[in-house]
């Protein structure tokens, strides 16, 4: 079977021709297509394939609203925060945004800044907050 990589296609296999006892296909699929990563910006990213926009912008938490929830690490209790694509007010710093934070015995730990570069790896969407 011969598989060709059409982005914007996909069909069934269709058969070409027999030669002997061999049996040959076609098929034309995007899922032949090598998986690209590809780096976006502004909280956006497109996936070439497709050209599908995975667009994280309506997940950004403004006027002090943020996500966050309860841990446990080693025992010890704490409070996490995180903003998408956005800061964290509870948890800022003057020089650079801080898009993650830890509250863990009434102290704040930067778990990371704001980042807008989205990424689209091995098909997954990712925003790593370093």
């Amino acid at each position: 079977m011969h598989v060709t990589c059409i982005p914007s296609q996909d069909t069934s296999p269709s058969f070409i021709e027999t030669v002997g006892c061999t049996f040959k296909f076609e098929w034309k699929t995007k899922a032949a297509c090598a998986i690209t990563n590809v780096e976006g910006a502004n909280c956006a990213v497109k996936d070439p394939t497709s050209s599908t926009t995975f667009n994280l912008l309506p997940l950004w938490k403004r006027k002090g609203l943020v996500y966050s929830g309860n841990m446990t690490d080693n025992r010890e209790q704490g409070t996490f925060e995180l903003n998408i694509c956005g800061p964290v007010p509870a948890c800022r710093n003057e020089k650079d945004g801080i898009g993650a934070c830890l509250t863990k015995n009434g102290e704040k730990i930067v778990l990371g800044k704001v980042n807008k570069h989205v990424e689209y790896k091995g098909e997954i969407v990712t925003l790593v907050y370093r």
